[in-house]
């Protein structure tokens, strides 16, 4: 019984296996997001300024998610190889140094932002109008930043493990919560924006304990505090793993804090129709992220257990899946932008920069199926250089000169164009990296074969 994970991880078809790990996290993924679009749809309905608020405070939650998936991903990607190849203590190790250190971590953070709340605002793009409200929105968040972020720990670690349900489960019965209370805090109780801080800060609370609950009783990794599981080695092995994790979701909070501050001179109107329009990609991209997040588990088993051509035929997979589904998702933006926006704030402003922006970002959107793939496909795979490399060309090279040359020439024409030019960029400069990648992947394959005689092939599958 102790080896049916493995084997299910290993055995089932390629196809099944993909659909039974991405779907839960497409699920969590989608709630996530919906719930941020709940979210800027009842803050939208209480002021221009409190959407711009919220519009503010995403970069900050973003730096606190990255360095919470920093552990997560790194231990979440580590323990998947180990069990792949059998090895439960050392996985135990890895879940061990993820979960505390991203505890421990959160909490510096959350007090250092704390003490410098109306600084940080600032330097993240808020307007004089949105500051206050962005501070009270935020303070909840803050002090509730250490739980959540050891839910980005326990929902990839029960992903990777083969567990994709309850991680789904765990992360989506807070945010279902939070989306049906969320309206009784701000409008029913009177507390405005700091009701949907606190709020929220209350779900992620109980996302914390289900998801606790799941991993006690269904991990093969451990997290109880044991002296081998303290092990400097572990330690920056997991960091080197996670660190892929921590630019992709890093340099997109920069990128969308660099945002911000150009959008400012063109006023409030503009930072919320910005608001609304990233957050409208980003539900697109969950479900991106979210076959990205079934691959990597599937991935991990396999090269910890040798199985090299059946991490091929699952990259293959995923790609023509997420391919298909933003192809989609682009059209339907293209032509529906401003009559997206509009379900967020009816100010024609708004209206009309939120849906020009919207339509920029959904006109190179199917290009970063290879992107997104390409770097989640070489986090898992241990190689680490080139995984870090995609986040830092596309949300910083080959995006944030633009952002500081093109709207002073253009005005807010300029900004809509920066990104797009950053996702071509980025897509040519990744295709001669898969290529390689693939090759390397083939000669692996080579390799086990001649080193593993064929009788045990054999038994193996």
């Amino acid at each position: 019984m102790q080896d049916r994970p493995y084997s299910h991880m290993v055995s089932l078809p390629v196809s099944r296996l993909l659909a039974e790990m991405a779907l839960p996290a497409i699920v969590s993924n989608l709630v996530t997001v919906i719930y941020s679009l709940v979210d800027a749809l009842y803050l939208g309905h209480l002021s221009v300024a409190a959407l711009a608020a919220s519009g503010a405070v995403m970069p900050l939650t973003i730096i606190f998610k990255s360095f919470s998936l920093l552990f997560g991903m790194g231990a979440a990607n580590k323990v998947s190889v180990c069990l792949g190849k059998k090895e439960k203590d050392e996985a135990s190790a890895y879940a061990f140094q993820g979960f505390w250190s991203s505890i421990a971590f959160c909490v510096l953070l959350a007090i250092l932002c704390l003490c410098l709340i109306h600084p940080i605002l600032r330097l993240l793009g808020s307007t004089s109008e949105a500051l206050p409200l962005a501070a009270l929105y935020l303070v909840p968040i803050l002090i509730a930043s250490p739980v959540n972020g050891a839910n980005y720990v326990l929902n990839p670690l029960l992903r990777f493990q083969g567990h994709p349900t309850m991680a789904m489960e765990g992360i989506c019965s807070g945010l279902v919560l939070n989306i049906i209370f969320e309206p009784l805090f701000i409008f029913k109780m009177g507390l405005g924006i700091l009701g949907a801080g606190i709020c929220t800060s209350l779900c992620q609370v109980f996302s914390f304990i289900v998801l606790l609950i799941f991993f006690e009783v269904k991990s093969e990794a451990k997290i109880g505090f044991k002296k081998r599981y303290f092990r400097s080695s572990v330690f920056r092995s997991l960091l080197f793993t996670g660190l892929p994790s921590l630019l992709r979701n890093g340099m997109r909070a920069l990128s969308l804090n660099l945002v911000d501050l150009v959008c400012s001179p063109f006023g409030t109107a503009a930072l919320a129709g910005v608001t609304v329009a990233n957050r409208v990609i980003t539900l697109f991209a969950s479900v991106r992220g979210g076959i990205g997040q079934g691959y990597q588990p599937i991935c991990g088993y396999a090269f910890g257990a040798g199985e090299y051509g059946r991490i091929k035929k699952a990259f293959k997979t995923s790609i023509i899946s997420c391919a298909v589904f933003l192809v989609i998702a682009s059209v339907i933006s293209l032509i529906f932008a401003p009559q997206i926006v509009s379900l967020f704030q009816k100010n024609p402003a708004v209206i009309s920069k939120g849906g020009s922006y919207l339509r920029f970002l959904s006109a190179t959107l199917s290009l970063t199926t290879l992107i997104a793939m390409f770097n989640m496909n070489c986090q898992t795979l241990g190689r680490n250089v080139m995984a870090s490399c995609v986040p830092l060309l596309r949300h910083g090279l080959y995006l944030i000169p633009w952002l500081f040359i093109l709207p002073h020439f253009f005005g807010y024409a300029g900004v809509e164009i920066c990104q797009p030019i950053a996702d071509v960029c980025t897509f040519l400069t990744v295709i001669p990296m898969q290529v390689y990648v693939h090759k390397w992947i083939s000669n692996l394959k080579g390799k086990y074969r001649e080193a593993v005689p064929e009788s045990k092939l054999r038994s193996e599958i």
